[in-house]
């Protein structure tokens, strides 16, 4: 799967696109400069500043494994000694490798503030923080392809849950054109406040339906198997009542 949550009792949900293992790194690292969150409400400049210091981090471990460990100088040492060790040519060479280096990890982040407001971000290979000026965002290789299918809609994400959650599988089968984009596919549909989960079951089947009768509009089809899945969000908190009672 490829996303997880921020952390345990929260209300943040981050989605990756790269090389997993240093995702995995690099989600460690945000954990650890947020500290204990659980249960806790955090703002949006709270989760954005845990990203792009771990990024900063992790990039620096990176430059220190795969560029300065020959010269066994951490970074910040070699900047300041690096001219003086290797000569301006050498080290110019050493810093355009510097330079060229990313963490290989793409980063969207999702989720509610101190207020419930929905917010949404992503975090660049090189840690740059872009707030999403739309109510959905993508990334990855399949990114431009994907936001370019819901575009044009005229409503998205819509009043009707299972729409929204149809034109976001179908942005996905859409992308597939990209070569590096498999069919794999999970849909996750996640109710935050209520610590609610369910995955979209079917998804040979939504994307047989959108080739086939869904390019618009919607198949009736589609919309009954999505309305099945989304009865276990269980958004009305009676699941919590029965266990409580």
């Amino acid at each position: 799967m490829k996303f997880t949550a921020l952390a345990p009792l929260t209300e943040w949900y981050v989605l990756f696109a790269g090389d997993p293992s240093r995702f995995l790194r690099l989600m460690g690292t945000v954990r650890a400069l947020l500290g204990d969150i659980k249960n806790k409400r955090l703002s949006v400049e709270t989760v954005t500043s845990a990203f792009e210091a771990a990024y900063v981090v992790e990039l620096v471990k990176l430059i220190e494994a795969e560029v300065l460990r020959p010269y066994g100088l951490p970074h910040e040492e070699f900047i300041r000694k690096g001219k003086d060790l290797l000569g301006e040519v050498r080290f110019n060479q050493v810093m355009v490798r510097v330079e060229a280096l990313d963490l290989g990890v793409e980063v969207l982040v999702a989720g509610l503030d101190g207020w419930a407001q929905t917010q949404l971000f992503s975090v660049s290979p090189r840690g740059i923080v872009s707030p999403s000026v739309l109510p959905y965002h993508a990334i990855g290789s399949g990114a431009p392809v994907a936001l370019g299918s819901l575009y044009p809609l005229a409503y998205f994400p819509t009043h009707e849950l299972p729409e929204t959650v149809y034109w976001a599988c179908a942005a996905k089968f859409t992308a597939e054109i990209t070569r590096s984009v498999g069919e794999s596919t999970y849909a996750v549909v996640i109710s935050p406040l209520h610590g609610t989960w369910t995955l979209v079951s079917e998804m040979d089947r939504l994307r047989e339906l959108w080739k086939s009768k869904g390019r618009p509009p919607m198949p009736p089809e589609a919309r009954r198997l999505i309305k099945r899945d989304l009865r276990k969000l269980d958004v009305d908190g009676s699941r919590a009542k029965r266990e409580a009672g």
